[in-house]
């Protein structure tokens, strides 16, 4: 770990809920706290799949506001979701320990990025906003929201400065955008009718 960085907090057992609210105030001190917490995983999964919950009940709105059928659009958000945090938190990870030198497990990555993931729990918010026609607005808010919670917990999960932080961050969103899209490219070409 870098001198830059405070030691490792102690764990304190904090509620799920608790949790979601620093994650989201961008509380440095939580990403700190839950990437020592090894027996968190299980909440940043929680808060995983309930943005992805939130992002289905979002396009369900959206759908429903638009005059669509939403179709499986829970199911598909929660596995974006879930598949965007698996993804993110490895090519962080790679970047910030193979490249950079953190000293850091995939583990001390991967359960607070799961948790800079809460403010995407407003995505409803967002959705709500499509019928008044501010969706674009509070949707670019959000994605603002979410990076800047992202690059919070990069920081205190890499223990790196500034600089590879963001360097760190920016490698990982491109590659994990990246990947996503050629799988979605792959599968909507397995699914498409004939």
């Amino acid at each position: 770990m870098s001198s830059s960085t405070s030691p490792e907090p102690r764990v304190t057992r904090r509620s799920l809920p608790t949790r979601m609210l620093r994650a989201a105030r961008l509380d440095g001190r939580l990403y700190a706290e839950v990437r020592a917490d090894s027996a968190g995983t299980a909440q940043a999964v929680a808060v995983v799949a309930l943005v992805g919950v939130a992002h289905g009940l979002g396009t369900i709105v959206r759908a429903l506001l638009a005059g669509w059928a939403p179709g499986a659009a829970v199911l598909v958000a929660v596995l974006a979701e879930v598949a965007f945090w698996a993804v993110l938190s490895s090519a962080v990870y790679l970047v910030g320990r193979h490249v950079l030198g953190a000293t850091v497990a995939y583990g001390q990555v991967l359960r607070p990025l799961g948790f800079a993931s809460a403010p995407g729990l407003f995505i409803l918010g967002a959705s709500v906003a499509s019928g008044v026609g501010a969706e674009a607005p509070a949707l670019a808010a959000l994605a603002l929201w979410r990076l800047a919670a992202y690059f919070v917990d990069v920081r205190h999960a890499l223990g790196l400065g500034m600089a590879r932080s963001i360097a760190a961050l920016v490698v990982g969103v491109a590659a994990t955008l990246m990947i996503l899209v050629a799988l979605t490219g792959a599968l909507w070409r397995v699914l498409e009718p004939e």
